[in-house]
């Protein structure tokens, strides 16, 4: 039987360290390192103009709270 071979992990310091790239996305899930293409404009067009369209509906209720992992940029401790 072939030995199974585990992917090497990465520390929240060694991503932060890496160069940010312009032509990809890049995050860190669980110590792997996910490289996502950049969204087209159309969908980020349209996400902003629904948030506008709905954000006077939750306003004020548990709808228009988020957590504070969701936001692309943010590190928790």
């Amino acid at each position: 039987m072939a030995a199974r071979v585990e992917p090497l992990l990465m520390t929240v310091e060694q991503f932060a360290a890496l160069p940010e790239r312009q032509d990809v996305l890049e995050e860190l899930h669980w110590g792997l390192l996910v490289t996502l293409s950049r969204p087209k404009a159309w969908p980020v067009k349209l996400q902003m103009k629904l948030t506008q369209l709905l954000q006077p509906a939750a306003a004020g209720s548990m709808l228009g709270q988020s957590s504070a992992g969701c936001f692309a940029g943010t590190q928790l401790e």
